[in-house]
């Protein structure tokens, strides 16, 4: 069965194969997977083929073992403040996280607002479910609504960890599609789910 969808790379609809969902058992194993997929030659780059973290993540993706895959994400995770700032692309947060408790307090007395989000992506290895291009670039676009105090008519945001080439590249994408197709990303009522390459046009592509 297949689904006709659109992404920031053309109007033209293009048909699309719903996928099965995973089961519990393959979930945690194919997320570490890609965890590590996206991150291995990253980690390659930055610290050298010899070193141990390059080697227990080269371990951990030929064995594909949820096992390894968890002790090799643990191992970066646990890796000294000046590694891991290498390895984030200088990303350095200031002290520790807010918990999620203050965080969801601190939200619940914000307005409800309505906003067009932007996503984009990178990967080179996943799933084509959102039109990656040659560059591994994928870009998804849709209606939201957030809590929120201010009414800024722009905002955005950058995750941690991303690279300065990867962040210009992928904006200057979502701004070219802004440019091109404005009329049908704003449109709601016409175009009411995320326009993308999604295939369950019931997802919901922004529960994270």
């Amino acid at each position: 069965m297949t689904n006709e969808t659109h992404d920031a790379h053309g109007t033209r609809p293009q048909p699309v194969w719903r996928q099965e969902p995973l089961s519990p058992e393959q979930e945690p194993r194919l997320r570490l997977l890609g965890e590590m997929n996206d991150l291995w030659q990253h980690v390659i780059d930055t610290l050298g083929p010899d070193a141990a973290l390059s080697k227990l993540i080269a371990q951990a993706r030929e064995s594909g073992d949820v096992e390894q895959l968890q002790l090799a994400s643990a191992a970066i995770k646990g890796q000294p403040a000046d590694v891991q700032k290498r390895l984030n692309h200088g990303w350095a947060p200031p002290g520790s996280p807010p918990s999620r408790e203050s965080l969801l307090q601190k939200a619940s007395g914000k307005p409800v607002r309505y906003f067009l989000q932007l996503d984009g992506d990178i990967s080179q290895l996943r799933d084509d479910v959102w039109g990656h291009d040659e560059e591994g670039h994928g870009t998804m676009a849709g209606g939201v609504f957030e809590l929120r105090n201010t009414d800024f008519p722009v905002r955005v945001q950058i995750a941690e960890g991303t690279s300065k080439p990867d962040a210009l590249a992928l904006l200057g994408k979502l701004m070219r599609w802004l440019e091109k197709d404005w009329e049908e990303l704003v449109d709601q009522e016409r175009k009411p789910l995320a326009i993308s390459s999604n295939p369950d046009p019931f997802a919901d592509p922004f529960t994270d």
